[in-house]
């Protein structure tokens, strides 16, 4: 289970194509978590009905045109909506780094110390990494794939993703 040092905000599962969650932390801030079915990023049949791809949204911030202040609630919040969405055993997640304001690896450390801190707790997941290639510009994206140790396509995600890093098909 995740770290419950910071208490967790409520969530609410919208749902939808997208399978949304929103959530508003103390400051006002309001944030959307979307796991959105990204079959075509590991194009195999048996698995495109369960690779999703998540993004986290700031879709209100009082504070603009500055990002709002740390909230280390809201890593805590997260990794129990990725904990909902992972009830369905056979998902995995893709957790691509944006690039486009050259902030990724900003955004894979802060990826890796919320992993590290939420996710792995319990042994429960695992994450498998790669440098990806996806843009045809040679832009690479940090991403990583995680899912849970006892999915039955675990070993089919982890070579499609695997394919998708070293771009074959």
């Amino acid at each position: 289970m995740p770290n419950r040092e910071a208490p967790a905000y409520e969530f609410e599962a919208l749902g939808g194509s997208n399978n949304v969650y929103a959530f508003v932390s103390i400051n006002d801030v309001g944030y959307e978590v979307r796991f959105k079915p990204s079959g075509y990023l590991l194009p195999d049949p048996v698995l495109s009905d369960y690779v999703y791809e998540m993004v986290i949204d700031l879709v209100y911030n009082p504070f603009t045109p500055e990002l709002p202040p740390v909230d280390e609630r809201i890593s805590t919040t997260i990794a129990l909506i990725v904990h909902d969405f992972f009830q369905v055993r056979e998902r995995g997640m893709i957790y691509i780094c944006d690039d486009s304001d050259s902030r990724a690896y900003a955004r894979k450390r802060l990826f890796d110390r919320w992993y590290n801190q939420h996710i792995k707790v319990g042994a429960r997941f695992t994450r498998y990494e790669f440098p990806i290639e996806i843009d045809d510009d040679g832009t690479v994206y940090f991403a990583a794939l995680i899912c849970r140790l006892d999915n039955p396509y675990q070993v089919e995600m982890y070579m499609a993703f695997r394919r998708l890093a070293l771009g074959e098909k």
